[in-house]
């Protein structure tokens, strides 16, 4: 261990020694993102999709979400990607 990461307590060490503890809740929502392919081409998309992508979801993985999300019990369900319709 170096000089430096031993004036740090671990991550662990920190939360406990300031009484936290960290446990995961209910999700409440699904986000699912479905490829990059659209119809369009914005010059502002940060996922800079368009009608030239071909990174798709998979049949398979849409099957396992679909029955994810059943068993989930989720709020909402949020579908995104380049253009979910598409897909």
């Amino acid at each position: 261990m170096s000089e430096s990461s031993s004036q740090f307590p671990s991550f662990t060490q920190a939360l406990d020694d300031h009484g936290i503890s960290l446990t995961r809740d209910h999700a409440h929502i699904l986000q699912i993102n479905t490829g990059l392919l659209c119809d369009l081409a914005c010059k502002h998309c940060h996922l800079d999709a368009g009608p030239h992508r071909i990174e798709l979801m998979e049949r398979s993985t849409m099957d396992d979400i679909i029955a994810f999300a059943g068993r989930g019990k989720f709020n909402i369900i949020d579908i995104t990607g380049g253009a979910p319709e598409l897909v």
